[in-house]
């Protein structure tokens, strides 16, 4: 080659070394698809995002996906995704951590453009942020009260719950459903009920017996597909005994006549195989006006004739009535009579010379024949649940910092206090952090308060007998 040629090569080859990095646009950010939830269950998350668009004559092309523990402050691992996924499965999240997930792609200029040596342009990042919760919650459950015995298939539920913090300095999820059933099986799919303290529910038909009913509470925490219901407790369990048949009764009843009256003793046998029988309840009527005597057996003493229409009563420990009716009929001549007598002292008998004793009439006791007669059964009106309807509520800002203002905003439906309260729970034990009271309403209401200190808390707002609950963070 003739020198001349030469060094033109040589200088042309200089001059592509020289040429500045041409400045290329970013690839655009992964968008994520699903929103995290606060508190997400189990021990894992799959994050999912839109797939980048790179620029033309790029290459190097890259996703990432950095993983923070913001509990311990520790950097946990950025993850290389390869290009055409759009979701990756975390795995090994320690319960009651906070974490976040940043997502990117990063692409570099090719070197034919830029030469070799150009940097790597990433995207705008985007962030997720969320709780780890596998704290499930957990409770008891009473029914009507804790009676042992129902007349009625309609009854209450009483639910005590709690749903733990799943780690220091932290709020629990709360609880967010519940799963009522009357055979301890529950549909799959079944997503339950709002969480709601006091509830009525009604008994399966069928014969008389013990009835079991089965609830299952559920947390707010959820997985990122958002189809998955909370973290379930065990099952929690009562029974009550269905008892809709009044007590067995037979009736014996004997009389006794003499110069003072016609006694009448009434004897009852009773029996309940269910529930069994309230012996306090039993209870004689005997017609004649006077009080009812308490008791299995019991006398009257009638002195004027007459039809005497009584009634014998008695409860079992389920509330069923029975009441045996019977009749006791005095003639007139065993009515007690005054008579004088006159003569000489007694005789050795006993009987007064001149005194004639006659054995008295029969006294007539009517008993239905059939027994126990038709139970009386004493209704109570059915449990009714009233449901108080939340107030609406805005929280802004939704990520307040320390030492900046919190503007509560809640729907009063009447006038009267409006309380805003502000709560934090550090190792199971809350305290109010911010409390501020005004008497306002109808309408929007607007509560003001100094933000704490970093850290999550609960806010609760009251107004017009409702209540409504909101997480506040404080990232810093």
């Amino acid at each position: 080659m003739p020198r001349r040629v030469r060094h033109l090569a040589v200088a042309c080859s200089a001059a592509a070394v020289l040429v500045p990095a041409v400045a290329q646009a970013k690839p655009t950010p992964m968008e994520p698809t699903r929103i995290s939830p606060e508190f997400t269950k189990g021990a894992s998350v799959t994050v999912e995002w839109q797939a980048p668009r790179f620029t033309n004559d790029t290459v190097a092309h890259s996703q990432t996906v950095a993983v923070d523990d913001l509990t311990t402050g520790a950097h946990v691992a950025d993850h290389d995704v390869a290009v055409g996924r759009t979701s990756l499965t975390i795995t090994g999240l320690a319960d009651g951590h906070e974490y976040r997930f940043t997502l990117w792609a990063g692409e570099r200029c090719a070197p034919s453009r830029c030469g070799a040596g150009a940097p790597v342009e990433p995207s705008d990042a985007r962030a997720q942020v969320t709780t780890m919760d596998a704290t499930a919650p957990t409770g008891s459950l009473v029914i009507d009260g804790g009676d042992a015995f129902t007349r009625s298939r309609d009854v209450g539920l009483t639910i005590t719950a709690e749903d733990p913090a799943p780690g220091a300095d932290l709020v629990p999820s709360g609880l967010d459903a519940m799963l009522v059933s009357h055979t301890g099986l529950f549909p799959p799919g079944d997503l339950g009920v709002r969480f709601d303290p006091m509830v009525a529910t009604t008994l399966p038909e069928g014969p008389d017996g013990p009835r079991t009913v089965y609830v299952r509470l559920v947390d707010g925490a959820t997985d990122w597909t958002r189809t998955a219901s909370g973290n379930t407790s065990p099952l929690v369990t009562a029974t009550i005994t269905l008892d809709r048949t009044a007590p067995a009764v037979a009736l014996a009843l004997n009389t006794v006549s003499d110069a003072s009256g016609v006694h009448v003793t009434g004897t009852a046998s009773v029996g309940d195989a269910l529930s069994g029988v309230d012996q306090g309840s039993a209870a004689w009527t005997f017609g004649d006006g006077g009080e009812a005597q308490v008791g299995l057996s019991a006398t009257r003493t009638f002195t004027a004739p007459g039809v005497y229409a009584g009634t014998f009563s008695v409860t079992d420990l389920a509330g069923n009535v029975a009441e045996q009716p019977f009749t006791v009929v005095v003639n007139e001549a065993a009515a007690p009579q005054s008579t004088s007598a006159t003569g000489t002292l007694p005789s050795a008998t006993g009987t007064p010379a001149g005194v004639v004793v006659t054995p008295p009439p029969a006294v007539t006791v009517v008993v239905p024949t059939t027994q126990p007669s038709t139970p009386v059964v004493t209704t109570s009106p059915s449990v009714r649940v009233v449901r108080v309807k939340a107030p609406a509520l805005r929280v802004t800002p939704r990520n307040p910092r320390s030492g900046r203002a919190l503007v509560v905003r809640v729907r009063a439906t009447k006038r009267g206090p409006v309380v805003a309260t502000l709560t934090r729970t550090v190792k199971k034990r809350t305290s109010i952090v911010r409390r501020v009271r005004r008497i306002a309403g109808p309408g929007w209401v607007t509560l003001r308060m100094k933000t704490p200190a970093k850290g999550t808390y609960s806010l609760r707002v009251t107004a017009g007998g409702a209540a409504a609950y909101r997480l506040v963070r404080v990232p810093r």
